[in-house]
């Protein structure tokens, strides 16, 4: 195990793990931390909410998609859907972290807000437990959904890859100093001259 070619190896195995899984051309490069639904039912202009059980977060790239869709059970003759809906993420755990919240209008035709950068929406890059609480109001019986999406490979923010290339350097390197040090280099041995009769 000691032997380099053996570090390189190992190295070449991760990534190609990590080339198989959780690289941006593989399958699940992308995962659903947390989807809310929120049924905005009777006084539609009164604020109605809804908390998402407990979901975590890398630190790597996320995004928040808000969608609305008029209700089933509406007034065909009911106004064009207007709907504003409050997004907030709680976190668990310590009592210090702030909650991050974001507002967004939604307006027919177009009722999707599309996939929004967390960072962008709440100005930095959520990491830890939490919880999405939903509000919402509108002009008539809606249904809004929140999703939250977070891109697979990342560790605390880094991305596993650089971390599998650090580790792997580190690795060969110290496997070849240990090798150098088992088995020093033969020194150079000089024959003695022979003075000619």
């Amino acid at each position: 195990m000691l032997k380099p070619w053996f570090s390189v190896v190992v190295l070449l195995a991760a990534i190609s793990v990590w080339a198989f899984t959780v690289a941006p051309w593989g399958p699940p490069h992308e995962r659903t931390a947390v989807s809310s639904r929120l049924e905005v039912r009777g006084d539609t202009y009164r604020r109605q909410s809804v908390t998402s059980p407990l979901f975590s977060l890398s630190g790597g790239p996320s995004t928040i998609r808000i969608l609305a869709t008029p209700s089933t059970s509406a007034s065909p003759a009911s106004s064009a859907l207007i709907a504003n809906v409050t997004l907030r993420l709680i976190p668990t755990g310590t009592p210090e972290r702030r909650s991050l919240g974001e507002d967004e209008g939604l307006m027919s035709p177009t009722l999707d807000s599309g996939a929004m950068n967390l960072a962008d929406a709440f100005g930095a890059r959520p990491r830890g437990g939490f919880r999405m609480s939903v509000g919402a109001t509108s002009n008539t019986a809606a249904t809004i959904t929140a999703t939250a999406t977070e891109l697979r490979g990342y560790w605390l923010g880094i991305p596993v890859f650089w971390i599998i290339l650090l580790v792997g350097a580190a690795y060969i390197g110290l496997n070849v100093v240990l090798q150098r040090r088992q088995y020093p280099p033969n020194p150079i041995v000089i024959a003695p001259r022979r003075d000619s009769q």
